[in-house]
C-alpha cells in the first residue's frame, strides 16, 4: 500500500470518525436516545396499494423516504423498519403516511428505516414531508409538487414540477424543476436545470445552477458561500457581494426579467 493511498485512508476515516462524534454529541445533547443497529435490511412492516390519485402527507423521525416513478395506475407505500413506535397509512381525502421510531438507530450495513412510496408517470399531486428525516431521494416523477419542511437531512431528486424545500442542515440536488423555492441554512443547493421561477435564501453553503430559464423575476439570497450559474436565458442579473468577486456574461439589461443574487461573503459567477 502506497503513502498516498494510506494518507487517504486515514484521512476519511478521521472525517467518518469526527462525523459520528458530532452526530452522538448533538443528539446527546438534544436527550435523544440512539442505538448501533448490525442489520442488512430493515423488514417490511406495512404496505397499502391506492387507487384514488391524491395528495401525500408524510410524518416521520429519523427516516428515509423515496419516491419513484411507476408505470402502474396506482400509488404504493411501503412501510419497512426494525425500531418502529407507531406506523400507518390512512387513506381519505388525503393520504397520510406515518412512521416514528423509538431511537435514532446508526446502521452500519444499511440505510435503516424507510417509506418507499411509487406514484404513476403522470402524478401532479402534492407530497409534504415533514419532521425529523435523513434523506428524501426520488427518480422520475416530472409533475411531483414536493414540500419539504424538516431539519436535518439531504433533498435528491430527478425531476419534478414544483420544488418547495425549507431545510435547515443537509444538501439539496435537484437534476430539473421547474418552480423551485429554497429556505436553507447550512449546506450546498446543486441543480442542473431550472425552467420557469427560483427563489433561494440560504445562509452557509454553495449554490450551483447548471441552466437557469426564469419567466419571472428571481431572488437568490446568500450569506456565505459561493454563487455559479453556468448559463441564463435573456434575463438581466443584478448581483452584489460585500467581500468576493463577480463575474457577470450573458446577460440582458434591456429584459424586464430580473434575477437579483445578493452575497455576504463568497464570489458570484454567472455565464
Amino acid at each position: 500500500m502506497g503513502n498516498g493511498l494510506k494518507i487517504t485512508l486515514v484521512v476519511l476515516l478521521s472525517i467518518i470518525t469526527i462525523g459520528l462524534i458530532g452526530l452522538l454529541s448533538v443528539m446527546l445533547v438534544r436527550g435523544e436516545k440512539f442505538e448501533f443497529v448490525f442489520t442488512t435490511s430493515a423488514k417490511l412492516i406495512e404496505e397499502k396499494t391506492i387507487e384514488d390519485i391524491k395528495d401525500i402527507n408524510i410524518n416521520v423521525n429519523y427516516v428515509d423516504i423515496e419516491i419513484n416513478e411507476s408505470d402502474d395506475e396506482v400509488i404504493n407505500v411501503k412501510i419497512y423498519s426494525d425500531n418502529a413506535s407507531s406506523h400507518s397509512i390512512k387513506d381519505g381525502e388525503t393520504l397520510d403516511v406515518e412512521l416514528k421510531e423509538k431511537s435514532k438507530f446508526i446502521s452500519l450495513f444499511s440505510r435503516g428505516p424507510k417509506i418507499v412510496i411509487t406514484v404513476p408517470k403522470y402524478y401532479d399531486k402534492k407530497v409534504n414531508v415533514k419532521g425529523d428525516v435523513l434523506d428524501v431521494r426520488g427518480t422520475g416523477c416530472e409533475n411531483l409538487i414536493l414540500y419539504t419542511d424538516f431539519s436535518t437531512g439531504d433533498v435528491k431528486v430527478e425531476e419534478m414540477n414544483i420544488a418547495n424545500i425549507k431545510l435547515s442542515t443537509g444538501d439539496v440536488k435537484l437534476e430539473k424543476v421547474n418552480d423551485l423555492v429554497v429556505s436553507h441554512s447550512t449546506g450546498d443547493i446543486k441543480v442542473r436545470e431550472v425552467n420557469k421561477s427560483i427563489n433561494i435564501k440560504s445562509n452557509v453553503g454553495d449554490i450551483k445552477i447548471e441552466n437557469l430559464n426564469i419567466e419571472e423575476d428571481g431572488l437568490i439570497k446568500l450569506s456565505t458561500g459561493d454563487v455559479k450559474i453556468s448559463k441564463v436565458n435573456s434575463i438581466y442579473v443584478d448581483a452584489k457581494t460585500d467581500v468576493g468577486d463577480i463575474r457577470i456574461q450573458g446577460t440582458d439589461r434591456k429584459s424586464d426579467i430580473v434575477l437579483t443574487i445578493t452575497n455576504h461573503i463568497g464570489d458570484v459567477k454567472v455565464g
